[in-house]
């Protein structure tokens, strides 16, 4: 296992945690579904941009390796750290707004 693949597989390991514990709030009607669907979406979209060859060339050009399983990672790793990130936003809001706090102090 290369380092890189090594770092990649790390963060992968890490998002899905922060997206299982989030999802795991989905029970208790916190998450809005725009936030659930967003990210249910962000997985598929970023593996399949990083497999085409304009996301592999994008790797390429960037230093890292083109080669598919990398690009594959790479999608999969990109998608899971933005569904975690969609899915802390909306636990965010939909927190705030069970509490009837305002969304944006003013």
């Amino acid at each position: 296992m290369t380092q890189q693949s090594a770092v990649l597989l790390i963060a992968f390991l890490a998002g899905l945690v922060v997206a299982a514990v989030l999802l795991g709030t989905a029970r208790r009607n916190v998450l809005p579904r725009s936030a659930m669907v967003i990210a249910a979406l962000a997985i598929p979209i970023w593996v399949v941009y990083f497999a085409s060859s304009q996301g592999r060339s994008l790797l390429a050009s960037e230093g890292f390796l083109s080669a598919m399983p990398e690009a594959l990672w790479f999608g999969l790793t990109f998608g899971v750290f933005t569904a975690a990130f969609f899915l802390a936003l909306g636990y965010i809001y939909g927190d705030a707004k069970r509490r009837q706090m305002p969304a944006w102090p003013g």
